[in-house]
């Protein structure tokens, strides 16, 4: 499984091709999440930042993303057999309707 990074709508910014461990959890109702866990590189660290929304590659058709996800938090831990980790969370963009918007 591929994952691709996306700054802003403009395009794909980069990838994530190695990663410990990913949820992807689709709803029809209500917000989708997902959970990515990857090493803590430099590289990493620079791509996957708040705001940045993620796609996976089996998302993508045509110029046609489905089930984008929203960077919402971003966790460093240090995990005894892997080293230094990000882990990486948030909602669905769909979860943007739900916001209360004053």
């Amino acid at each position: 499984m591929v994952i691709y990074v996306m700054q802003d709508a403009s395009g794909i910014y980069d990838i994530v091709d190695v990663f410990q461990s990913v949820i992807w959890n689709m709803q029809f109702y209500g917000p989708s999440e997902f959970e990515l866990v990857v090493p803590a590189t430099e590289k990493n660290i620079s791509i996957l930042k708040q705001g940045y929304m993620l796609v996976r590659e089996e998302d993508i058709h045509s110029d046609k993303y489905e089930n984008v996800m929203r960077i919402e938090g971003i966790q460093l831990s240090f995990q005894v057999e892997e080293g230094w980790v990000l882990t990486v969370t948030g909602k669905g963009l769909k979860n943007i309707l739900s916001q209360r918007i004053v």
